[in-house]
């Protein structure tokens, strides 16, 4: 059976470099969920990821986070109706179109994601406190294209792509 390298040609460093990515994509997962997130420890995991992603993208859908999180629209809704009673989120109606409903941030929600980006903050500048300023621009520079490169492939795009062309 043929190794990823000789299928796909990639070098040794690129795949120690995938490794890595996986790795810290695992660990950073981890802290996340187990230790950084006081503000929320109150929610769900899923119900945390629909806020985290309605705080970096915007107001959106119930049907368009249901896409990004591969899950079925009945278990957003489940989702949305908790982090509503807990009134962490609300609903805006579309301006043209009343029948489109999308999920925002409420000030609680907003405020409780202002404490939660604080924390995390505080705990990543104590675990790279000992990097000097080039090396947090290069840092920073690395994860920028690696975010960029992501998201060309992510499933918001596409949706978000899809609602700009309507």
């Amino acid at each position: 059976m043929a190794s990823i390298k000789d299928v796909y040609g990639l070098s040794k460093p690129f795949l120690q470099a995938m490794d890595v990515f996986k790795d810290v994509f695992f660990y950073s997962q981890q802290i996340v969920s187990e230790e950084l997130t006081h503000e929320f420890s109150h929610l769900s995991q899923e119900q945390l990821a629909v806020l985290i992603l309605i705080d970096l993208s915007g107001p959106l859908t119930s049907t368009e986070i249901a896409t990004f999180q591969g899950t079925h629209k009945s278990a957003v809704s489940n989702r949305l109706k908790k982090l509503q009673m807990k009134q962490l989120i609300e609903f805006q109606e579309d301006q043209q179109d009343n029948r489109v409903k999308y999920v925002c941030l409420s000030e609680a929600g907003k405020q409780k994601m202002n404490a939660y980006n604080d924390e995390i903050l505080a705990y990543f500048e104590g675990l790279f406190s000992d990097l000097d300023v080039n090396e947090i621009n290069q840092f920073n520079l690395l994860l920028s294209k690696v975010r960029d490169r992501l998201k060309q492939h992510s499933p918001l795009i596409r949706v978000n792509e899809t609602k700009h062309r309507e």
